[in-house]
């Protein structure tokens, strides 16, 4: 068993709603690639834990069960540095020891051909983008907007008005998010990767590759650094909220902001 929190960074026990959450959205993700197709959203749900199969629930945290990825002859083959180098070396280091024994590449190989048919047309679709970068924009950004549409529809048509039909909505929701994802989202992060590669190798310095991206058109991390340099400038002209942040604590400066205490224009900025 694999601490999902420990990988993603965050210690704190969960809530039995965010777990359920991301186990229902986790293995959406693991069936849309035929992985743990047997299992359905009752069991993502489910308050059994011996229903729960790949992501489980233990002391209010989850757990990932990956003895498939030890006894799987494709990551034996392939790796897992390719998604991760830190967790790709331990992975390596407990099959190296040969405390799994590896399946039978034909235990598995309905999973495998039904994978190549994912993954073909997603790497069809990332030479596209890869081509035809602002027509796969266009792509994104509509396949966004759609389900967005989807969310706000669920939750604005008058016959999901009780909690339970909300709920069921929300569960809708984190099921369709992973064909989305894989529609849409993956071949755009795909070509980027790749594009960003190719500028690594053809630059003298890699970093001047990454300092390249900053001015790449909507990209959200300039952005970002624009509304806060922006918002840095209003508060350090601003004398009364600058001695704010100066000596007040964080938690009295979020409070601040929920009840709107701050400068018109300050406390404008800071709701973009």
């Amino acid at each position: 068993m694999v601490s999902f929190g420990t990988i993603q960074g965050f210690l704190q026990p969960m809530t039995p709603l965010g777990q359920s959450t991301l186990r229902t959205l986790l293995c959406s993700i693991l069936r849309t690639v035929a992985i743990n197709r047997s299992t359905s959203i009752e069991d993502d749900i489910s308050s059994n834990p011996l229903r729960h199969h790949i992501i489980k629930s233990a002391s209010n945290r989850l757990w990932v069960d990956i003895t498939g990825v030890l006894t799987s002859p494709a990551v034996r083959f392939f790796g897992l540095s390719i998604i991760d180098t830190g967790m790709g070396k331990i992975v390596d280091y407990i099959i190296r020891s040969k405390l799994f024994p590896v399946k039978s590449i034909f235990s598995s190989l309905r999973t495998y051909l039904f994978l190549l048919f994912f993954f073909i047309p997603l790497f069809l679709k990332s030479i596209r983008n890869l081509i035809f970068p602002r027509y796969a924009k266009r792509l994104f950004m509509n396949g966004l907007e759609k389900y967005h549409e989807f969310v706000d529809q669920g939750f604005n048509d008058q016959n999901n008005k009780n909690f339970t039909n909300c709920v069921n909505h929300f569960q809708n929701i984190l099921l369709a998010l992973p064909p989305t994802i894989g529609k849409y989202a993956v071949p755009s992060i795909v070509s980027s990767v790749t594009s960003l590669r190719i500028l690594g190798k053809l630059a003298k310095n890699p970093v001047d590759a990454l300092a390249l991206t900053r001015a790449v058109e909507s990209n959200p991390t300039t952005e970002m650094n624009l509304m806060l340099w922006k918002l840095t400038v209003l508060i350090k002209n601003n004398e009364t909220t600058l001695k704010l942040f100066e000596n007040e604590p964080t938690y009295n400066l979020a409070n601040m902001y929920k009840n709107k205490s701050f400068d018109k224009d300050i406390q404008y900025k800071m709701d973009e």
